[in-house]
């Protein structure tokens, strides 16, 4: 599906045009920043750590709405989460706490307890992403009808 992407992207205008792999680039890069900097902030143990994390992850998400030409949900992504959301965050870190740079240090249970969550809400989900019949789009990525960048198409909802 992320194949069909780089062959033809869908203009403005329906007007197909050829960007050659940068789009797929660009998804693997988005792709893998806001993957890497969840893990970051999963795994900081400095507030303000996670914070900048955060930053990332959702300007990685950001950047993932902009290569599905939802530049709408990009901009308000980039306005009110990493505009208001994360400065609130950060701001009333450092106006509250004695130490901004104060370590957290998990139990053994609480981490026990995470795993265990985890374990639970991914593997039924990946289960359910593997078994779902997904109508309307095919392996070379053609779909049911003009729907975003990679032609996925409307069939996906059907």
């Amino acid at each position: 599906m992320i194949g069909g992407l780089a062959e033809t992207v869908v203009g403005a205008g329906g007007v197909a045009a050829d960007y050659g792999p940068v789009p797929v680039v660009l998804f693997y890069v988005f792709a893998a920043m806001t993957v890497g900097a969840g893990f970051s902030v999963a795994l900081a143990r400095n507030i303000v750590r996670a914070a900048v994390g955060l930053l990332f992850a959702l300007v990685g998400m950001s950047g993932l709405y902009f290569l599905l030409h939802a530049e709408y949900l990009a901009a308000v992504q980039l306005v009110v989460y990493v505009g208001g959301t994360l400065i609130l965050i950060v701001f009333g870190v450092m106006l509250t706490s004695k130490s901004p740079t104060t370590n957290y240090d998990a139990k053994r249970y609480e981490v026990v307890w995470a795993v265990v969550i985890g374990v639970l809400l991914v593997v039924p989900l990946g289960w359910l992403m593997l078994a779902a019949r997904w109508h309307g789009v095919s392996a070379a990525g053609g779909g049911g009808g003009e729907f975003g960048a990679g032609g996925g198409g409307w069939g996906v909802l059907d």
